[in-house]
């Protein structure tokens, strides 16, 4: 019998999920390292997007900070 696995489903379905997402990981990635020691890349990371795709929905850390 086989069976087929679709996989894991993707971590954001929308642009709005992906913006949550994105914004969940933001806060607590601030929270625990503080806004001048959090990088792009570490709140990238924990949201499991590219920094490119990070930089889409945000302009800049401070713009992120603001909306986070």
């Amino acid at each position: 019998m086989s069976s087929s696995d679709p996989g894991p489903p993707p971590a954001a379905d929308t642009d709005t999920d992906r913006r949550s997402l994105v914004l969940d990981s933001a806060m607590a990635t601030f929270a625990r390292f503080g806004y001048r020691k959090t990088s792009m890349e570490e709140v990238a990371r924990a949201a499991r997007i590219s920094r490119p795709g990070l930089y889409f929905l945000f302009s800049s850390k401070e713009a992120l900070f603001r909306a986070a």
